[in-house]
Protein backbone atom coordinates (compact mmCIF):
# COMPACT_ATOMS: atom_id res chain seq x y z
CA UNK A 1 0.00 0.00 0.00
CA UNK A 2 1.36 3.39 -0.97
CA UNK A 3 1.70 5.77 1.94
CA UNK A 4 2.17 9.52 1.61
CA UNK A 5 3.92 10.92 4.63
CA UNK A 6 1.99 13.79 6.27
CA UNK A 7 3.56 17.19 6.80
CA UNK A 8 5.88 17.09 9.76
CA UNK A 9 5.94 18.70 12.21
CA UNK A 10 2.19 19.41 12.18
CA UNK A 11 1.11 23.07 11.79
CA UNK A 12 0.61 23.72 15.52
CA UNK A 13 4.09 22.38 16.29
CA UNK A 14 5.66 24.46 13.53
CA UNK A 15 3.91 27.54 14.94
CA UNK A 16 5.26 26.77 18.40
CA UNK A 17 8.76 26.52 17.00
CA UNK A 18 8.40 29.91 15.33
CA UNK A 19 7.39 31.44 18.66
CA UNK A 20 10.11 29.78 20.70
CA UNK A 21 12.95 30.38 18.24
CA UNK A 22 16.46 29.39 19.32
CA UNK A 23 15.22 28.08 22.66
CA UNK A 24 13.83 25.09 20.78
CA UNK A 25 17.00 24.19 18.87
CA UNK A 26 17.14 20.64 20.24
CA UNK A 27 13.47 20.04 19.47
CA UNK A 28 13.87 21.42 15.97
CA UNK A 29 16.83 19.11 15.39
CA UNK A 30 14.69 16.18 16.48
CA UNK A 31 11.86 17.34 14.24
CA UNK A 32 14.18 17.56 11.25
CA UNK A 33 15.47 14.05 11.92
CA UNK A 34 11.96 12.66 12.17
CA UNK A 35 10.88 14.59 9.10
CA UNK A 36 13.72 13.05 7.10
CA UNK A 37 12.67 9.62 8.28
CA UNK A 38 9.18 10.30 6.99
CA UNK A 39 10.39 11.54 3.63
CA UNK A 40 12.53 8.43 3.22
CA UNK A 41 9.69 6.06 4.13
CA UNK A 42 6.74 4.90 2.08
CA UNK A 43 4.98 2.54 4.45
CA UNK A 44 2.64 3.00 7.37
CA UNK A 45 4.99 0.90 9.50
CA UNK A 46 7.63 3.63 9.29
CA UNK A 47 5.19 6.14 10.74
CA UNK A 48 4.43 3.79 13.62
CA UNK A 49 8.14 3.37 14.31
CA UNK A 50 8.70 7.09 14.81
CA UNK A 51 5.49 7.61 16.74
CA UNK A 52 7.31 7.68 20.07
CA UNK A 53 9.72 10.29 18.74
CA UNK A 54 6.84 12.53 17.73
CA UNK A 55 5.27 12.17 21.17
CA UNK A 56 8.58 13.20 22.74
CA UNK A 57 8.80 16.28 20.52
CA UNK A 58 5.22 17.27 21.21
CA UNK A 59 5.70 16.89 24.95
CA UNK A 60 8.84 19.03 24.92
CA UNK A 61 7.19 21.79 22.89
CA UNK A 62 4.11 21.87 25.12
CA UNK A 63 6.26 21.85 28.25
CA UNK A 64 8.34 24.80 27.06
CA UNK A 65 5.23 26.77 26.12
CA UNK A 66 3.80 26.15 29.59
CA UNK A 67 7.00 27.48 31.18
CA UNK A 68 6.91 30.60 29.04
CA UNK A 69 3.32 31.29 30.05
CA UNK A 70 4.40 31.21 33.69
CA UNK A 71 7.35 33.54 33.10
CA UNK A 72 7.37 37.00 34.68
CA UNK A 73 5.79 39.74 32.57
CA UNK A 74 5.85 43.37 33.71
CA UNK A 75 2.46 45.13 33.69
CA UNK A 76 1.91 47.97 31.24
CA UNK A 77 1.35 51.58 32.30
CA UNK A 78 -1.09 53.93 30.58
CA UNK A 79 -0.93 57.66 31.31
CA UNK A 80 -4.11 59.72 30.84
CA UNK A 81 -3.84 63.51 30.94
CA UNK A 82 -6.35 66.14 32.01
CA UNK A 83 -5.33 69.59 30.76
CA UNK A 84 -7.20 72.90 30.77
CA UNK A 85 -6.86 74.37 27.30
CA UNK A 86 -8.71 77.39 25.88
CA UNK A 87 -11.11 77.52 28.81
CA UNK A 88 -12.11 73.85 28.83
CA UNK A 89 -10.80 70.34 29.22
CA UNK A 90 -8.74 68.96 26.34
CA UNK A 91 -10.35 65.83 24.87
CA UNK A 92 -10.27 63.75 21.71
CA UNK A 93 -12.78 61.79 19.67
CA UNK A 94 -11.22 58.38 19.21
CA UNK A 95 -10.83 56.63 15.85
CA UNK A 96 -9.69 53.38 17.46
CA UNK A 97 -12.05 50.37 17.31
CA UNK A 98 -12.38 50.37 21.09
CA UNK A 99 -14.51 53.45 21.70
CA UNK A 100 -14.74 54.63 18.09
CA UNK A 101 -16.36 58.06 17.73
CA UNK A 102 -16.65 58.67 21.47
CA UNK A 103 -14.91 61.30 23.54
CA UNK A 104 -11.88 60.37 25.61
CA UNK A 105 -9.06 62.04 27.46
CA UNK A 106 -5.73 62.00 25.61
CA UNK A 107 -3.20 59.44 26.77
CA UNK A 108 -1.45 56.18 26.03
CA UNK A 109 1.19 53.66 26.99
CA UNK A 110 4.41 54.64 28.72
CA UNK A 111 7.51 53.69 26.75
CA UNK A 112 10.45 51.78 28.19
CA UNK A 113 12.80 54.77 28.08
CA UNK A 114 10.60 57.56 29.42
CA UNK A 115 9.05 58.70 32.69
CA UNK A 116 5.29 58.65 33.10
CA UNK A 117 5.33 62.46 32.81
CA UNK A 118 7.21 62.28 29.52
CA UNK A 119 4.81 59.63 28.28
CA UNK A 120 1.85 61.82 29.17
CA UNK A 121 3.01 64.93 27.32
CA UNK A 122 4.17 62.84 24.35
CA UNK A 123 0.77 61.20 23.99
CA UNK A 124 -1.00 64.57 24.27
CA UNK A 125 1.22 66.01 21.55
CA UNK A 126 0.78 62.99 19.27
CA UNK A 127 -3.00 62.99 19.64
CA UNK A 128 -3.73 66.74 19.69
CA UNK A 129 -0.61 68.70 18.71
CA UNK A 130 -0.71 70.51 22.07
CA UNK A 131 2.61 70.88 23.89
CA UNK A 132 2.52 70.48 27.67
CA UNK A 133 5.22 70.78 30.32
CA UNK A 134 6.02 67.40 31.93
CA UNK A 135 7.06 69.22 35.11
CA UNK A 136 3.51 70.57 35.43
CA UNK A 137 1.88 67.14 35.50
CA UNK A 138 0.50 66.20 38.91
CA UNK A 139 -0.57 62.63 39.60
CA UNK A 140 -4.27 62.43 40.48
CA UNK A 141 -5.00 58.73 40.80
CA UNK A 142 -3.72 55.25 40.00
CA UNK A 143 -5.80 52.14 39.43
CA UNK A 144 -5.22 48.72 37.92
CA UNK A 145 -7.70 47.75 35.24
CA UNK A 146 -8.40 44.55 33.30
CA UNK A 147 -5.27 42.97 31.89
CA UNK A 148 -3.22 44.21 34.87
CA UNK A 149 -2.72 47.58 33.21
CA UNK A 150 -1.78 50.39 35.58
CA UNK A 151 -3.83 53.45 34.68
CA UNK A 152 -2.35 56.79 35.78
CA UNK A 153 -4.50 59.94 35.66
CA UNK A 154 -2.53 63.17 35.76
CA UNK A 155 -3.56 66.84 35.79
CA UNK A 156 -1.62 69.60 34.05
CA UNK A 157 -1.49 72.33 36.67
CA UNK A 158 -0.98 75.21 34.23
CA UNK A 159 -3.85 76.49 32.08
CA UNK A 160 -2.79 77.14 28.51
CA UNK A 161 -4.09 78.70 25.31
CA UNK A 162 -3.55 76.94 22.00
CA UNK A 163 -4.13 77.77 18.36
CA UNK A 164 -4.27 75.06 15.72
CA UNK A 165 -4.76 71.48 16.85
CA UNK A 166 -2.97 68.74 14.91
CA UNK A 167 -4.48 65.36 15.81
CA UNK A 168 -2.98 62.05 14.71
CA UNK A 169 -5.56 60.91 12.16
CA UNK A 170 -4.60 57.28 12.76
CA UNK A 171 -5.89 57.47 16.33
CA UNK A 172 -7.99 60.62 16.59
CA UNK A 173 -10.99 61.83 14.60
CA UNK A 174 -10.98 65.31 16.12
CA UNK A 175 -9.92 67.41 19.12
CA UNK A 176 -12.49 68.93 21.47
CA UNK A 177 -12.55 71.42 24.32
CA UNK A 178 -15.10 70.10 26.78
CA UNK A 179 -16.92 72.34 29.27
CA UNK A 180 -19.26 69.81 30.87
CA UNK A 181 -19.29 66.16 31.89
CA UNK A 182 -20.26 63.63 29.22
CA UNK A 183 -20.27 59.86 28.75
CA UNK A 184 -16.83 58.89 27.47
CA UNK A 185 -15.42 55.99 25.49
CA UNK A 186 -14.06 54.50 28.72
CA UNK A 187 -15.76 54.25 32.11
CA UNK A 188 -12.65 55.42 33.95
CA UNK A 189 -12.53 58.58 31.81
CA UNK A 190 -16.21 59.25 32.50
CA UNK A 191 -15.65 59.03 36.25
CA UNK A 192 -12.70 61.43 36.22
CA UNK A 193 -14.53 63.86 33.96
CA UNK A 194 -17.52 63.97 36.30
CA UNK A 195 -15.24 64.42 39.29
CA UNK A 196 -13.41 67.29 37.58
CA UNK A 197 -16.53 69.25 36.62
CA UNK A 198 -18.12 68.57 40.01
CA UNK A 199 -15.05 70.13 41.60
CA UNK A 200 -15.35 73.18 39.34
CA UNK A 201 -19.01 73.62 40.31
CA UNK A 202 -18.11 73.53 43.98
CA UNK A 203 -15.47 76.20 43.40
CA UNK A 204 -18.00 78.43 41.66
CA UNK A 205 -20.56 77.92 44.43
CA UNK A 206 -18.00 78.73 47.10
CA UNK A 207 -17.06 81.95 45.32
CA UNK A 208 -20.65 83.23 45.14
Amino acid sequence: MDFKAPAFPPPHVRHSQEILGDNMSESITLAERLSKALRDSDTLDSWNQIGEGYKSLRGEVEGTIAQLKKSHVNPATVVVVMAEVNGGLLMIRSSLPDGYGKLALPGGYQGANETWQEAGVREVFEETGVVLDPKKLMLQSVETIEGNINLLFAFHTKKISWGDFAPDKNKVLSVHIQTEAVECAFETHTRHLRRYFSYLRRLVSAAV
